[in-house]
């Protein structure tokens, strides 16, 4: 069972995962992230995490272009590329470095980290699937 992770909306109750209740009977624990390009494992939809009270979050870069995120305790299945700025950060003061899927190189978010948190990842809403699996 698939649907689009932009499609499902938190309640914005902190230590909630809008996937408990998008599909009834399937326990949160049983989804799982996967790149939208190559279906590579990324992460697990109950490693969401909150700044700000939201877990959901929509930043422009100095280019112009506008992304929606979602953001996670870590994406084991990303892969850092380049090296770590803190300029321009959506996040200030974490320094970011780009995230690529692990299975086919694609940008699929940033990793955030600073001395204030143990770092945390925003992938692009719009790279990524949630699937149900048994």
């Amino acid at each position: 069972m698939l649907f689009d992770a932009g499609d499902a909306a938190a309640d914005g109750a902190p230590g909630t995962h809008a996937t408990a209740g998008v599909v009834p009977g399937v326990d949160a624990r049983r989804w799982r992230l996967r790149c939208r390009g190559c279906g590579h494992v990324l992460a697990a939809p109950a490693w969401r995490v909150q700044i700000d009270g939201r877990e959901r979050h929509e930043r422009t870069n100095p280019l112009g272009l506008r992304f929606a995120l979602r953001l996670y305790a870590a994406a084991p299945g990303c892969r850092g590329s380049g090296a770590p700025s803190a300029a321009h950060s959506w996040f200030p003061p974490c320094a970011w470095q780009v995230l690529v899927c692990g299975g086919c190189g694609e940008h699929r978010g940033w990793r955030f980290d600073g001395a204030a948190t143990s770092g945390f990842v925003a992938l692009i809403i719009e790279a990524i699937v949630e699937e149900a699996y048994e």
